[in-house]
């Protein structure tokens, strides 16, 4: 079965933006900021899945891809709703 865990520390949020700034097409770490933006009830979080949300719909869209990369798309769509 597919686990994805953080903890939403700020040491972990701070890596995360460094992540994303270091390495801006890798779609999980703009799901994890996500999650834990919406968890602090900051506004900014809708933009960071959506981000996240589009590169994975690129991703998909490459055949065969890892089953992951449809596991973390439904995982966004679930963060979106």
């Amino acid at each position: 079965m597919w686990i994805w865990t953080w903890e939403c520390k700020q040491r972990n949020i701070d890596i995360l933006r460094f992540l994303i700034e270091e390495y801006p097409n890798i779609p999980y770490t703009y799901a994890a900021l996500a999650e834990c933006l919406k968890k602090q009830e900051n506004d900014a979080w809708r933009v960071e899945a959506e981000k996240s949300k589009n590169i994975l719909e690129i991703m998909k869209q490459i055949h065969p891809h890892p089953i992951e990369v449809d596991r973390f798309y439904d995982f966004v769509n679930r963060i979106l709703k």
